[in-house]
């Protein structure tokens, strides 16, 4: 039989006359049960039909929780990531594409500097999330050191001065651009027998 109405609720509410598509507004966070049925013009009932969803707008919290030290001296860096729930993580390095990506990612053959490391995700309601980051420099090279003066050898004197640099500005304590330099002066002859 060709129905004669149909009626829709939504979670158990009470039946009301109705016609497709029914559109509801203002849903709460959380699931929701639809139900739809037909009535002939007999008035019999037919058997309902019915949905769930889930109505999910929280934005996923997601953490970066280890990666490399900084500085580092190693050209890979491994980074290991959470979220509160379930998503689909993207990862990028750098100036590079965001890319889809798993914990723990590795990254290998980096070059040294400054290098830049982000995270989001986005959960099965198409939430995403904030963007983390975190950022850490790659030094593989060691200082050179320069001795520029000392006495001439041999020499008649019980005293020695020598004055030195080393370009390394790698961020320590003293160091720029222009190199840490220093005077040491040692005098008297040590007695080693002492």
């Amino acid at each position: 039989d060709e129905p004669s109405s149909t009626e829709c609720n939504i979670d158990s509410s009470e039946w009301e006359s109705c016609t497709s598509p029914k559109e509801y507004s203002g849903l709460a966070e959380g699931p929701h049960t639809f139900e739809f049925r037909a009535i002939d013009e007999a008035g019999n009932v037919g058997l309902a039909e019915s949905r769930s969803i889930t109505v999910d707008t929280a934005i996923p919290t997601i953490d970066i929780t280890s990666g490399p030290s900084d500085p580092s001296t190693s050209p890979e860096a491994t980074f290991e990531f959470e979220s509160n729930e379930s998503v689909e993580f993207e990862c990028k390095l750098d100036d590079a594409q965001w890319e889809s990506c798993t914990s723990p990612k590795t990254y290998t053959g980096l070059a040294d500097g400054g290098h830049e490391f982000k995270l989001k995700g986005t959960d099965l309601a198409g939430n995403e999330s904030e963007t983390s980051t975190a950022t850490w420099n790659i030094d593989q090279t060691g200082p050179s050191t320069t001795i520029l003066s000392g006495p001439s050898s041999p020499t008649n004197s019980t005293s020695a001065t020598f004055t030195f640099e080393s370009d390394d500005d790698g961020g320590g304590d003293g160091g720029g651009d222009d190199g840490d330099q220093g005077d040491l002066a040692y005098m008297g002859t040590p007695d080693w027998d002492e």
